[in-house]
């Protein structure tokens, strides 16, 4: 056999061996497929590799007994508040200093960002006023000119803001 196959079998055996840890099986427990002791056969058992046979016996393992069942819905809600319990004196809980400078923070991070967001808010609502109000600069149409008659425009309104320089 070459150093290839060699390796490639090692590899094998590793793997079963994995596949049945994962099925709750330890693959080192040696299995006798007859009811005889090993002295009494003369034989060095072989350690099975086979899953099907693992899978078999356990099959054969005892069953639970009917008192071992699941415990019922009040045995559950006092163990998960007894749990809550142990867990809550687990918790680091803040001192009242901690607490009212946690709050003071949040306050004036609020107080910040609402004062900047407005503000924001009305420089954008000016930038969009000017923005479309532009077309207030463009002189109006004519009226409709009668035959005969000299053409006058139609008066505009002042423009909602100053103009000059911005």
């Amino acid at each position: 056999m070459g150093k290839r196959a060699k390796i490639n079998k090692k590899r094998g055996e590793r793997r079963e061996r994995a596949k049945l840890r994962t099925d709750g099986i330890n693959p080192n427990e040696e299995v006798l497929a007859s009811e005889e002791s090993v002295e009494e056969a003369g034989v060095t058992p072989q350690a099975s590799t086979q899953p099907e046979e693992h899978r078999a016996r356990l099959k054969r393992a005892p069953k639970t007994n009917a008192e071992e069942e699941e415990p019922n819905a009040w045995e559950r809600m006092n163990a998960f508040f007894s749990e809550v319990k142990i867990e809550a004196k687990k918790i680091n809980w803040p001192t009242r200093d901690d607490t009212w400078k946690s709050t003071w923070v949040t306050i004036f991070v609020i107080l910040f960002l609402s004062l900047f967001m407005g503000l924001a808010s009305f420089g954008m609502s000016r930038f969009a006023d000017r923005l479309f109000n532009l077309s207030s600069n463009i002189p109006a149409a004519t009226a409709p000119v009668d035959p005969g008659s000299v053409p006058t425009t139609v008066p505009t309104s002042p423009p909602p803001f100053p103009s000059g320089d911005y």
